[in-house]
């Protein structure tokens, strides 16, 4: 099956290759695609966006959503990529049965005017995004938590859905011991103002 897209000038076309090859119970496969810039203008660093298909039992949502797949050019070099399941199979009232039906997949690509590119999506056992991230972001009830992942340096962002600041809380791991008390350099109040304070020095805004 061919998918074909025109969007801003470029063409993207999706050709799905079946699974297969892999042990039994793992998924297994690829996906070519092609991107064609039809509007004669060079592309660099130009964002791509496409959706890509699945049979059922072909990939499951929670090894996507791990990373478990990668996206390679011609040279078969890794490129960096970032996939999210849109849709999964699945029956009413049922629910999902665990595997993609719809993923999105966004890259950025240089492109000469009227220039054709292929690159390959792969999944499977021992297939690693290498552009996977460390970074978690929890929707709750109060608030939408950023983190950056673990170490020194690592950052976690705070944003209340109740009160207007930019920031309600921001940790810094200086020491790469965890989020304390101690690593926190802006603190929430019950009004939109926010204190900062940072090596014994304090700024209010």
């Amino acid at each position: 099956m061919v998918i074909r897209r025109s969007v801003g000038g470029l063409v993207w076309l999706v050709a799905v290759v079946s699974a297969g090859g892999g042990a039994a119970g793992e998924e297994v496969g690829s996906v070519l695609l092609t991107v064609r810039e039809t509007g004669g203008v060079a592309r660099q660093n130009w964002p791509v966006t496409c959706g890509i298909p699945f049979a059922d039992k072909q990939l499951r949502a929670d090894r996507a959503a791990a990373g478990q797949f990668r996206l390679v050019d011609q040279a078969g070099q890794a490129v960096a990529c970032q996939a999210e399941v849109a849709a999964t199979w699945g029956t009413y009232p049922g629910g999902s049965d665990g595997y993609v039906k719809w993923l999105h997949l966004g890259f950025h690509v240089d492109l000469p005017g009227l220039g054709v590119c292929q690159y390959r999506f792969e999944w499977g056992a021992g297939v690693v995004n290498p552009s996977r991230t460390d970074l978690v972001v929890t929707d709750g009830a109060e608030s939408v938590t950023v983190s950056t992942g673990k170490g020194p340096g690592a950052l976690r962002l705070v944003i209340s859905k109740r009160r207007f600041n930019l920031f309600d809380e921001v940790f810094v791991d200086v020491a790469g011991d965890g989020f304390g008390r101690e690593d926190r350099i802006i603190s929430p109040r019950k009004s939109a103002n926010l204190w900062v304070g940072y090596d014994l020095s304090t700024a209010r805004i």
